[in-house]
């Protein structure tokens, strides 16, 4: 039989991961799906990186600069495990957006500084 799991993002506490980063777990626990509800502060940057798995990133406010690109409301950015990706960079009024994951992940590398 198949599960139906509800988690509400607004009943759940922040983690502060980073001074300008902070995030609310929203997953399956140990079965997944993994999704994490960001919040990055204007301006802030992540470098470079890449990790284990496959993700999605659903931009929900604001904008999030990649590659030259800009990536406003309702952007779904797909990102194959390994691939090597920023940085990021929320924009001007900051950004919060969805991070969905097919596994646990990991970081798995980050460019030099």
């Amino acid at each position: 039989m198949g599960r139906v799991k509800v988690l509400d993002q607004a009943k759940l506490p922040f983690q502060d991961v980073h001074p300008n980063v902070r995030v609310k777990e929203l997953s399956g626990g140990d079965e997944g799906p993994w999704v994490l509800y960001q919040e990055w502060t204007p301006n802030f940057e992540a470098a470079a990186h890449s990790h284990t798995a496959d993700e999605l990133i659903c931009v929900l406010e604001g904008e999030m600069h990649l590659a030259g690109e800009i990536c406003h409301r309702g952007s779904v950015l797909f990102v194959e495990k390994g691939t090597i990706y920023g940085p990021l960079k929320a924009g001007a009024h900051g950004v919060k957006f969805l991070n969905i994951r097919t596994s646990k992940i990991h970081m798995l590398q980050r460019e030099p500084a």
